[in-house]
């Protein structure tokens, strides 16, 4: 049947997707070889006068009327079943198109959704219709339908696997409350491909995946999650993959990031389906459980990154002192003329010469930010957001700041050039021995001038700039005389 509100083309019904049907019978009658695939449990098949059969399938769970299906095909069957030891037994019901070669293609995909059914009852909960089934019914489409305990599906693949299995607990289970919520849906089956690159691959396959989610939903400069009410009627915006789908699954991704404890993420997303079980749900709804279990309030998050527009735009640039102090100023704008700002958590990687790293977690809280941070050793480069935690899209690779002078040759033997990034009156240089005891000084208000220190003994020195009315710059460098 038809999502979002073409169900009633095929039977009477009220079309209200806080109204769930209390529970499901289908009959259906057909000719053979023809097998006919639906909710629930296969109650019984009836043998009929002239070739005729009738199916006869039940379901005691609520179901909404957009998750109801029929497939008639001359199917073959092919049924498997999950281990006891993650959880209860669930039967897997496979109606297949009759063809030995096209099984024998898709077995092994076929196969691994036992495993995928496994992993995501360790991540959602328990296998919300595990008193009937899980199935699939080939059909003549293009992708999938998350049919209730049966989803329709043109062929199995890895991720539209995973994505209508995840509906069962994201969409079936718990149902979003209005179309304004499809989010709920769509997002978190579409982040369930995340988990499962992350759970069947590695880490790098799951991050190269959350990279073209961010890709895909930064398409949209003026894009929310959640659809606005006057698009409720409108099919092609509820279902909009930039934004329902990819830029779905970047919120919840970043949820977890801001949490900071996947332990707590995962008991969040298992209470929402306990609480909600066999209900309808909305964003407020999911908003609730995330503030009671982490006990924070998250109506900032979500009036930024669900109800507002768009994502921002960063600009980072630093410097780092001698004693190994780094020094960040990050400048964040938005793609969005109506969510001007985002308050956001995300990481910078400090990269060393000597190829190793570390990762630090900074907060951006307002537009302009500055940090300083101690190191131990000298940085040859930062990357921002490096693992895709966070919807983010940096304009340019994080630039070190051009110090406001040079100084060269270093070691120096007779004469030091300064160079400035500009000119300047009334600066002066004040040369120091490594105590700090003043030297020589002289003007510097050229953009390069140079000094002569042929006449220093070999050790180490300081130089400092300074104008009459501040000073120019606060750090002292350090030249070696030989």
């Amino acid at each position: 049947m038809s999502e979002p509100f073409y169900t009633h083309y095929w039977l009477p019904c009220k079309q209200d997707l806080k109204d769930k049907a209390d529970s499901l019978e289908v009959r259906i009658t057909t000719s053979l070889p023809n097998k006919v695939g639906s909710n629930g449990v296969l109650y019984a098949i009836d043998t009929l006068p002239n070739h005729k059969i009738k199916y006869h399938w039940k379901s005691t769970y609520p179901i909404d009327y957009y998750l109801i299906s029929i497939a008639v095909a001359p199917y073959w069957s092919y049924e498997m079943h999950t281990k006891p030891m993650y959880g209860k037994r669930i039967s897997i019901l496979n109606y297949l198109y009759p063809d030995s070669v096209h099984f024998a293609s898709a077995k092994q995909a076929i196969d691994c959704t036992r495993l995928q059914m496994n992993m995501l009852r360790n991540c959602f909960g328990e296998y919300p219709f595990a008193n009937e089934k899980y199935g699939h019914c080939i059909a003549p489409m293009s992708g999938g339908m998350e049919h209730q305990t049966m989803t329709t599906m043109t062929g199995f693949s890895f991720d539209l696997s995973v994505h209508e299995m995840a509906h069962q607990w994201f969409g079936d289970n718990v149902t979003c409350a209005t179309w304004g919520d499809i989010w709920l849906n769509e997002g978190f089956a579409t982040y369930a491909q995340y988990l499962a690159r992350a759970y069947f691959e590695n880490k790098a396959a799951a991050d190269a995946f959350m990279k073209a989610v961010h890709g895909r939903a930064m398409r949209e400069a003026e894009g929310s999650v959640y659809v606005p009410s006057e698009f409720w009627n409108h099919r092609d915006r509820i279902f909009s993959g930039n934004l329902s789908y990819y830029k779905g699954a970047a919120v919840i991704h970043q949820i977890r990031f801001v949490l900071d404890n996947d332990s707590l993420f995962f008991e969040v997303l298992k209470r929402y389906q306990q609480t909600y079980a066999h209900g309808v749900a909305s964003t407020e709804d999911f908003k609730s459980i995330l503030q009671d279990l982490s006990d924070r309030d998250w109506d900032t998050y979500f009036a930024q990154w669900v109800y507002g527009r768009g994502y921002p735009l960063y600009s980072i640039e630093w410097e780092q002192t001698d004693d190994y102090q780094i020094i960040i100023s990050s400048k964040q704008k938005s793609s969005s003329q109506e969510t001007t700002f985002f308050t956001m958590p995300y990481h910078l990687r400090m990269i060393y010469s000597n190829g190793k790293d570390t990762l630090i977690r900074v907060q951006q809280n307002q537009p302009e930010e500055t940090w300083q941070i101690q190191l131990s050793q000298e940085v040859e480069a930062i990357e921002a957001n490096p693992y895709n935690h966070m919807l983010m899209k940096v304009l340019h690779k994080p630039q070190r700041k051009q110090p406001a002078v040079v100084l060269f040759p270093n070691p120096v033997q007779e004469v030091l050039h300064l160079a400035f990034t500009n000119a300047m009156l009334n600066r002066y240089y004040y040369l120091y021995t490594i105590d700090m005891k003043l030297l020589q000084t002289g003007k510097a208000e050229n953009e390069r001038i140079n000094i002569n220190v042929k006449h220093l003994p070999q050790g180490v020195y300081l130089l400092q700039i300074k104008n009459t009315r501040q000073t120019a710059n606060q750090k002292v460098y350090k030249f070696v005389k030989i």
